[in-house]
């Protein structure tokens, strides 16, 4: 069970409605009152809106919720990440809730199997997340930030004879995919790599 902290009801109703139409059992909250009421053994993702408090958040955890926390913002920047990460939350994402992606965090993904260099402390999930994003090099307190880019440099000695897949993603359109995919292709085309594009825009013509 998925369970959503949401005190605006009408974001709630459409964000449940869209999980139940994913087949996924949710529960609403939206007052600090209902939360006595859940059996928070059987919650799998905790979805944390807008306007809650540390301190609800941190009586939850001392019940006993051990899922994953993902925090919902009404914008990704900075501030909503520093959000996510005082509330002890692995992600952030904004609605329209993207249900596919929240599937990664239920059942809990183990992030410590990732290889990390041994000088390196452990990433947090978080961290993780905002890693594959490149959000760590933009802010200060992500102290990371100058080893996570020397850890993402491509080694094209070690791309030869294997196959890499350079994914380009973004939900609204006219932001310049396209243009980014076909930029790329022509570089690494022109580096003798034998290169194949893929559209998988299932709205795409």
């Amino acid at each position: 069970m998925w369970m959503l902290l949401e005190y605006d009801r009408v974001l709630q109703n459409k964000a449940i409605a869209l999980m139940e139409r994913s087949g996924l059992q949710v529960t609403g909250v939206d007052h600090e009152e209902q939360l006595a009421q859940i059996k928070y053994s059987n919650v799998e993702l905790l979805l944390i809106g807008t306007g809650w408090q540390e301190a609800t958040i941190s009586h939850l955890r001392e019940q006993g919720v051990s899922c994953p926390f993902v925090y919902i913002a009404s914008e990704l920047n900075d501030e909503s990440y520093e959000t996510a990460r005082m509330f002890g939350c692995v992600d952030a994402v904004s609605y329209p809730l993207p249900i596919d992606y929240l599937k990664r965090w239920a059942p809990i993904v183990d992030v410590s199997t990732v290889p990390q260099k041994l000088d390196e402390e452990p990433l947090t999930p978080l961290d993780e997340v905002l890693r594959s994003k490149n959000v760590l090099n933009k802010k200060r307190t992500y102290t990371r930030a100058n080893r996570v880019h020397e850890s993402t440099q491509v080694d094209e000695t070690s791309m030869v004879g294997r196959g890499r897949v350079i994914a380009v993603h973004s939900a609204r359109g006219g932001v310049g995919k396209s243009l980014l995919v076909s930029m790329i292709a022509r570089q690494m085309a022109q580096r003798n790599y034998t290169v194949a594009i893929v559209d998988l825009d299932p709205l795409g013509n």
